[in-house]
């Protein structure tokens, strides 16, 4: 993977750590994971400039994700779903992960496993044609029950930012904003 994104739709604390970034500053660019075991990589050249340094979050993804609307409805669909879920459990701060493969080819588009295959698309539309990249997809983080912990927490920190922004809302408000925000991004 390329990049590796983090994404709930809130904006209080939703920037990864400047130490997670690249040395270059551009929070785009990753190294593949599995360099060491990349046939076509040296392993006595490493580009401090593309060293994986973390998953950056929603303040940091300034893109769109390229689906086309074909795949955007299905991923809709199944985030909706997913949200639906999570609210009617009294969940949230719950991520959508994303995880961006880019490849010049089609044909180096590697083939998820039986796991991931149905949470990974590849680009359809991608403003630069020489480029093509593979999108996967994950809701994590899926175990913060909203009880009376987080209603403090809420109530709190809506005295000191607008509630529109903090990560902790009830879940029905959470799980709008996220399929809000997620349908932002797509194309």
């Amino acid at each position: 993977l390329k990049k590796k994104k983090d994404l709930k739709g809130s904006t209080v604390g939703r920037t990864a750590h400047k130490h997670k970034r690249d040395i270059s500053g551009n929070s785009e660019l990753f190294s593949n994971l599995s360099e060491k075991n990349n046939p076509n990589t040296n392993d006595n050249t490493t580009h401090q400039s593309t060293k994986i340094r973390g998953v950056l979050k929603d303040l940091d993804f300034k893109r769109k994700l390229y689906l086309g609307p074909e795949n955007k409805a299905i991923l809709m669909m199944k985030l909706s779903r997913d949200s639906e879920f999570l609210q009617s459990c009294g969940v949230m701060d719950y991520s959508l992960l994303v995880g961006i493969m880019s490849v010049k080819s089609t044909s180096q588009l590697p083939r998820p496993s039986p796991l991931f295959q149905n949470n990974c698309f590849p680009s359809v539309g991608y403003p630069d044609k020489n480029i093509k990249e593979l999108y996967c997809f994950g809701v994590i983080d899926i175990f913060i029950h909203y009880g009376m912990k987080k209603t403090m927490e809420t109530a709190t920190k809506s005295l000191v930012y607008e509630s529109d922004g903090i990560s902790c809302v009830p879940p029905d408000k959470y799980a709008e904003r996220f399929c809000s925000f997620i349908l932002q991004i797509l194309k």
